[in-house]
């Protein structure tokens, strides 16, 4: 799957941090996102670890972006921004 797609999925993971499934496919919707592209990166995400879920108190299912992918999204983040700054100069 291309780095773009993860990506462009991770950010939108960071901004919501956990939420509920529900939610979560809703706002992708009204961000003009098609639900297949988050279908298509979902499965590489849970099996190294970036997302996970789990269930609420309300017994709804809860996505969210986990520690390692956390990480990873910081880093990803301090790479863009030296690239920035790189090209500003």
């Amino acid at each position: 799957m291309q780095f773009q797609h993860r990506y462009a999925l991770f950010r939108f993971f960071n901004t919501l941090k956990k939420t509920k499934q529900t939610l979560f496919f809703n706002t992708l919707k009204k961000n003009k996102s098609y639900l297949n592209s988050f279908f298509r990166v979902k499965d590489d995400l849970i099996k190294t670890g970036l997302i996970s879920y789990k269930l609420d108190g309300e017994i709804e299912k809860v996505i969210y972006l986990t520690k390692k992918g956390s990480e990873l999204f910081r880093m990803v983040s301090e790479i863009e921004e030296m690239v920035k700054l790189h090209d500003e100069i």
